[in-house]
């Protein structure tokens, strides 16, 4: 079957024989066009250039024969008719005084013929046009005007017209004789050429439909002979390939179906090119995305088909229900798709245990952290003894419940970020970060320390209030670690479809070896800083589940000594 629908699509090619014969044709017509063309107008200036002197010469014996004639229509007619030429004499004045073939009292006046003219202007006047007398397209030479007279000789443009119609003729014979030759040698020319060809095609046509005994043949010319070498070379080496590529899909199955994690790979049509042990044990042998249960997984592969972008989902599957995190990864510029399905399942549970128990705690400690700035504050007011001792006492009681306040409002605030999905709407960044700029400004002025601004106007997709309180603790953690007549830099711009905002400052830096762990909850670089400044370990962590939760990502670049910079980017747009 393939044999046949091959056969039936190279015949329905032209042949390399073909081809040559075509493009010969049609380059030899096209140059015997261009050349007979060149040569018939050629051909037929240089009998009219002929014609011409012919005629002036003539004309000039005329002159001479009836310059003392007196009877000069009787001796121009007689003239005219031995020499075979229409004569014309013609007075300064344009009158007709004599022609040898009409009578020159029933001709016009001649002062405005293009060669009376030209004669009238002391010139040789020559022109070929249709005589108005006699109906016939003439060849016209006028000498110059001599002793008042104008002698004009004429001939019809038959006689050459005839003769050129004979050279075309012979040139188009000539020229169809030629091509048949030329076609007959290069038809001979291109079979020599194609048959070794098509020999060689035909043993690599063999070799694809996988006759890997086939040989090349040996062709007699040396560029057919050594194209059939590269060819069988070739072969060989495919066949090295196939079976090296054999044993890396076999290893290559063997590796992804040992691992837990189901692995399916798609192509841009939604066809399943690859699945592993896992993945058929999870979604069954589905051949194509329509058949991909569950549909939760189903709908991330279509969305990462349809966007090319990286899109990440959860479902849950079996009796017990299993939980997986689906992540769909465009491969190829997008031409593929490759799906990892991984079991969630224990660390959801430990997950929703931290989630509990960080929420439990938190409202646990509402209670006596109210109880201990109540009885702080009753202190200050009641006590009468070591007055002194008992302030300083109570302010630290009163420091403490301040600080555990603001641990209990970043746990609530970490645990509402992780459990809830924000609801958006379009937000003016540049707005937002200048309000809570202005908010913070007297806290800055009162360290000494610089607010510079530089904020463009964006637009972006988001919940406002989660935005606030991300780039708050952000904002405070800069001013919290720069010291006295330091520099806070805030940079808000577009950068493609991401909102770019850049947080700078000039304070202490942050050590390298901490850069990776400073967005961990409770993580802090110098702990006693950080308690001495009211801080409580969170802020950074809340600001990395606001970013990510709003789709951007946040980066830090610091250098000890030297300060940090924060970079947050977030997407224009829906989010994902």
């Amino acid at each position: 079957m393939t044999d046949s629908i091959t056969r039936r699509r190279r015949a329905g090619r032209p042949t390399l024989a073909r081809r040559l014969l075509a493009w010969y044709a049609l380059a030899v017509v096209a140059l015997l066009l261009v050349l007979g063309m060149v040569i018939n107008q050629r051909t037929g200036d240089l009998l009219i250039d002929e014609l011409t002197n012919s005629l002036e010469e003539e004309a000039k014996v005329v002159r001479f024969s009836l310059e003392q004639s007196p009877a000069i229509q009787e001796d121009t007619t007689a003239l005219g008719d031995r020499i075979g030429t229409r004569i014309t004499i013609i007075a300064a004045d344009g009158t007709v005084l004599a022609d040898s073939r009409s009578n020159p009292a029933e001709m016009v006046n001649h002062e405005t013929r293009p060669e009376v003219m030209a004669a009238l202007a002391g010139e040789l006047g020559v022109d070929s046009r249709l005589s108005e007398t006699v109906g016939v397209s003439f060849r016209y030479v006028a000498l110059p005007v001599a002793d008042g007279r104008i002698y004009r000789l004429s001939v019809p443009l038959t006689e050459l017209d005839e003769s050129l119609n004979r050279l075309r003729f012979s040139i188009v014979g000539s020229a169809l004789l030629m091509i048949l030759v030329g076609l007959a040698a290069v038809w001979l020319v291109a079979s020599r050429i194609s048959r070794p060809l098509g020999d060689i095609t035909d043993a690599v046509s063999r070799i694809a439909d996988g006759d890997t005994t086939r040989r090349m043949p040996a062709p007699r010319l040396a560029e057919s002979a050594r194209l059939a070498q590269s060819v069988e070379r070739m072969a060989g080496e495919l066949q090295q390939r196939v079976a090296d590529a054999e044993d890396a899909r076999s290893l290559r199955d063997d590796v992804l179906s040992a691992l837990p994690d189901a692995v399916v790979l798609i192509d841009a049509g939604g066809s399943v090119v690859y699945a592993n042990q896992p993945a058929r044990g999870l979604f069954g042998a589905p051949a194509a995305v329509s058949g991909l249960a569950p549909s939760a997984a189903k709908r991330v592969v279509i969305e990462a088909l349809a966007t090319s972008r990286l899109q990440r989902g959860e479902f849950t599957a079996g009796i017990p229900p299993v939980a997986y995190a689906v992540t769909v990864l465009p491969l190829e510029k997008g031409r593929m798709v490759l799906l990892v399905a991984r079991d969630i399942t224990e660390s959801k549970r430990v997950e929703s245990m931290r989630r509990d128990f960080v929420a439990d705690a938190s409202h646990e400690l509402k209670t006596p952290v109210a109880a201990i700035r109540a009885g702080a504050e009753t202190i200050l007011r009641a006590v009468e003894d070591d007055p002194a001792a008992v302030t300083r006492f109570a302010e630290q009681i009163d420091r403490i419940a301040i600080r555990l306040g603001r641990l209990v409002s970043d746990l609530l605030d970490l645990s509402r970020l992780e459990g809830e999905r924000p609801t958006v709407e379009p937000v003016r960044l540049d707005r937002l970060v200048e309000d809570e700029v202005v908010a913070i400004r007297s806290a800055a002025a009162g360290n000494k320390i610089e607010l510079n601004l530089r904020l463009d106007n964006v637009e972006v997709l988001a919940n406002s209030d989660d935005l606030r309180l991300g780039f708050r603790n952000l904002l405070d953690n800069a001013i919290r670690y720069t010291p006295a007549d330091g520099t806070v830099k805030v940079e808000l711009r577009r950068q493609g479809a991401e909102a770019v905002l850049e947080v700078s400052d000039s304070g202490i830096g942050i050590p390298s070896r901490d850069l990776p762990r400073i967005f961990e909850r409770f993580y802090r670089v110098d702990a006693a800083r950080s308690r001495e400044t009211g801080g409580t370990g969170l802020g950074l962590a809340i600001v990395k589940h606001v970013v990510e939760r709003h789709g951007g990502s946040v980066e830090v670049a610091s250098e000890l000594g030297r300060g940090s910079t924060f970079t947050i980017r977030l997407p224009i747009g829906d989010l994902p």
